[in-house]
């Protein structure tokens, strides 16, 4: 469903934002509109410094304090877009027992955030899948084999050219 609303979205915003912040919206609907932003990132429609404020203002005030569950659905977001510069918002969250600890942890996320952030967004991007077809077909037409092993972030973003 994130892809889908990624694609249909056109570059505005403000409805998958209006998704996320309404609590009377179903919270798996909520959390797609995350993976959403995830899609819009990789595919390099939504600037990381864009996605780091909302995900920060997120944190300041625009999430109501309510559900667990999308709680752990920002922290998860955070995580997997290897948010360091959120560390404090995400470490008051878990402080206050906003989100449910079975999704994810705080040493989960500071073992991501102690690897390398190239290797963490190449596996965001290999694993995300969006853009593979696209690459695959362009890389097999030109009979080269593509594998986990042999991408990075950087060789990502040039195939995506």
């Amino acid at each position: 469903m994130g892809r889908i609303l990624a694609s249909v979205c056109h570059g505005d915003l403000s409805l998958i934002k209006q998704l996320i912040e309404d609590d009377d919206i179903d919270e798996f609907v909520r959390s797609a509109c995350f993976h959403s932003l995830i899609t819009l990132y990789v595919e390099g429609e939504l600037e990381r410094k864009t996605i780091l404020e909302y995900l920060k203002s997120l944190f300041h005030g625009k999430l109501s304090r309510k559900n667990h569950y999308i709680w752990a659905s920002l922290v998860v977001t955070c995580n997997d877009i290897y948010a360091t510069s959120l560390m404090d918002e995400i470490r008051i969250a878990f402080d206050e027992k906003l989100l449910l600890e079975d999704v994810i942890d705080l040493d989960y996320i500071a073992k991501t955030f102690s690897r390398n952030e190239d290797e963490v967004l190449s596996e965001l991007y290999w694993e995300h899948g969006v853009i593979f077809l696209q690459i695959l077909l362009r890389n097999y037409k030109a009979g080269q084999a593509l594998n986990r092993s042999n991408l990075n972030q950087k060789k990502l973003i040039a195939l995506r050219k």
